[in-house]
């Protein structure tokens, strides 16, 4: 049987990368950040997802709160990533 590899990111690792965005925003006076783009979801949240009709975004506020903006039939997967967002709002 084959043994398919993974790459297991750390929790830790995700909030280092959230502090280094929360760095950017104070540094640069902005009041928060929305991404829409698939690759920016999986670095700073590890949701991994194949982009169709339904947008999905990433939200962070200059205080750090953070929220994931979705449709409600993505909610059962994103169990694990609810564990590194303060909220997370359902359309």
């Amino acid at each position: 049987m084959v043994e398919l590899a993974s790459i297991k990111i750390k929790k830790s690792e995700y909030q280092k990368r959230l502090s280094k965005l929360l760095d950017f925003l104070k540094l640069n006076q902005l009041t928060g950040v929305v991404l829409f783009e698939r690759d920016y979801l999986l670095y700073y949240t590890g949701f991994a997802f194949i982009p169709t009709e339904r947008p999905i975004a990433f939200l962070m506020n200059d205080e750090g709160h953070t929220s994931l903006l979705l449709f409600p039939d993505w909610k059962k997967s994103m169990r694990k990533t609810w564990r590194l967002l303060t909220r997370l709002l359902i359309i």
